[in-house]
């Protein structure tokens, strides 16, 4: 059931967007599991960096998360941790991480799993706050225009999650649209890592017809996505 309002509410809300991340190739979606490309990180020995991987590919959103035509899939393995504001950095980096990607012409999703050691639930989400709401709560972005944090969003369903924020910020394009952007950031402890969850969204405010909040279709697709990365997130096997 949690599956099929994913699926249905990232349907209706996704028409496309500009893509705040790194480009990337796209590729079409597809509703059949692929497995993570091979890759090499540093400092790992194979069969425990095999072992990673893994489970950073199990922590993301399924591919068919988003089936709305015109939509572009694209996954990777990537050398950062989470998309924060200011696309700042945290000060560790993961030891891997993995990356799936939608978007069209107006909206865009993205579903990341990264998995750290040495560090805590409590330690990145403290972290990630602090960027959002002290360190870096305006920033702008040559493409995609200006950036204001607008506010904490309260997350529901945490049971199994050790740590959470998330937030939303409102963006005015070079063109004068304003669009919403938002970010969770779900993190769990294992014994001797930690799994943090990144999933955001972005697209255009509508206007209501009642005059209500103009970014309220955006933040219903949020909160799907959360349910569904939290899903994805709890049963798995932490080292």
């Amino acid at each position: 059931m949690r599956r099929t309002l994913l699926t249905l509410l990232a349907c209706l809300a996704l028409t496309g967007c500009a893509q705040p991340a790194e480009p990337a190739a796209s590729a079409p979606a597809s509703s059949t599991p692929a497995a993570p490309p091979a890759t090499t990180t540093p400092g790992l020995p194979p069969e425990q960096e095999r072992a990673f991987r893994h489970l950073t590919f199990q922590a993301v959103l399924p591919i068919d998360t988003v089936q709305s035509s015109g939509t572009r899939f694209h996954e990777q393995h990537v050398d950062k941790g989470p998309m924060t504001s200011c696309w700042a950095e945290l000060s560790t980096p993961p030891a891997v991480s993995y990356l799936r990607r939608w978007q069209s012409d107006h909206d865009w999703a993205s579903s990341a799993g990264h998995l750290y050691q040495g560090r805590r639930a409590e330690q990145l989400i403290a972290e990630l706050r602090e960027l959002a709401t002290r360190t870096c709560p305006a920033w702008k972005d040559p493409e995609l225009g200006s950036f204001q944090y607008r506010g904490e969003v309260t997350i529901k369903g945490t049971t199994g999650v050790d740590a959470a924020f998330a937030f939303c910020a409102d963006n005015r394009q070079p063109t004068g649209e304003e669009r919403l952007y938002c970010w969770a950031y779900l993190a769990r402890n294992g014994p001797g890592t930690t799994m943090l969850s990144m999933v955001g969204t972005g697209g255009p405010k509508l206007e209501l017809v009642d005059g209500g909040d103009a970014g309220l279709v955006e933040k219903m697709k949020f909160q799907t996505f959360i349910l569904g990365s939290i899903a994805e997130l709890t049963p798995l096997d932490l080292p």
